[in-house]
C-alpha cells in the first residue's frame, strides 16, 4: 500500500500518514521533523497585524509547506473589508515564499474567486473541507484551483460526496481537518465514490499533492 496524504488537520499526526498540521497562531510550537501549514483562519484575525509579522517569520521556515488556511468566512465576526485585506497579505506572503495556499471559504465562493483575479495568486490553491454543490466547484476548477475533501465524504448523500465522484482525478486533494477519523477511512470513501481500486486513488492523490506541496 502506498502512501496516505493529510493536507490539513488540527491534530498531531496518529499514524504514518504524511500530514500538514495547521496552526492559526503559536506559531513558535512547531516541532521539528513535522510538516505545516500557517496562517491567520478568518475567525481568529485579533491583533491581525502583529500575528500577520510573526506569520512572515515563521513562514520562511523549511517546516511551513503551506500558507493558510485563510481566506472569507460570512459567519465571521471580523468585517468583511478586513477579511480581505488579511487574505490579500497572505496572496502577497504565498508569491513571495512560492508556498501553496490553503483556503477557508464559507458563503464567500463568488467573492474569493473575485478577489484572486484582482490579486493572483502565483502558487496553487487548495480549498480545503469542499462540501458545496458542483456548480461552485465547477468555478473553482475553472480557475485552476484544488479541491480537498474530508470526513464529509463519508455521508454519500453529501454535496462534498457527489462532487468527489465526478470532478477531474487531479483536481482532488483530502484530508482529515479537525475530524476524529483516520485519513485511510477518507481515502477508502473517496475510492468507492470513484469507483476505483484504493491503491490506484492512493498514487493519484499522491501526484496531486506532490505537484502542489512539493515534499
Amino acid at each position: 500500500m502506498g502512501t496516505y496524504f493529510n493536507v490539513h488537520s488540527h491534530r498531531p499526526p496518529v499514524s504514518e500518514a504524511i500530514t500538514i498540521e495547521n496552526l492559526y497562531r503559536d506559531f513558535e510550537q512547531m516541532k521539528a521533523g513535522r510538516h505545516y501549514s500557517i496562517g491567520l483562519h478568518p475567525w481568529h484575525l485579533q491583533d491581525h497585524k502583529a500575528q500577520m509579522d510573526l506569520l512572515a517569520v515563521h513562514a520562511e521556515t523549511d517546516a511551513v509547506k503551506a500558507i493558510g488556511e485563510c481566506g472569507l468566512d460570512k459567519l465571521a465576526a471580523a468585517p468583511m473589508p478586513l477579511q480581505e485585506e488579511v487574505l490579500v497579505a497572505h496572496i502577497q506572503l504565498a508569491n513571495k515564499l512560492g508556498k501553496p495556499m490553503v483556503i477557508h471559504c464559507v458563503q464567500a465562493h463568488n467573492e474569493i474567486v473575485h478577489l484572486f483575479k484582482q490579486n493572483k495568486p502565483k502558487v496553487p490553491v487548495v480549498f480545503h473541507g469542499y462540501n458545496k454543490r458542483h456548480t461552485v466547484a465547477e468555478l473553482l476548477i475553472d480557475q485552476g484551483f484544488y479541491l480537498s475533501f474530508g470526513a464529509a465524504i463519508l455521508n454519500r448523500d453529501s454535496p462534498a460526496a457527489q462532487v468527489l465522484s465526478v470532478i477531474p482525478a487531479h483536481k482532488i486533494l483530502l484530508e482529515t481537518d479537525d475530524a476524529e477519523v483516520d485519513i485511510a477511512d477518507i481515502y477508502s470513501a473517496a475510492a468507492a465514490l470513484r469507483n476505483t481500486d484504493v491503491e490506484s486513488f492512493i498514487l493519484q492523490v499522491s501526484n496531486n499533492f506532490n505537484t502542489v506541496f512539493h515534499i
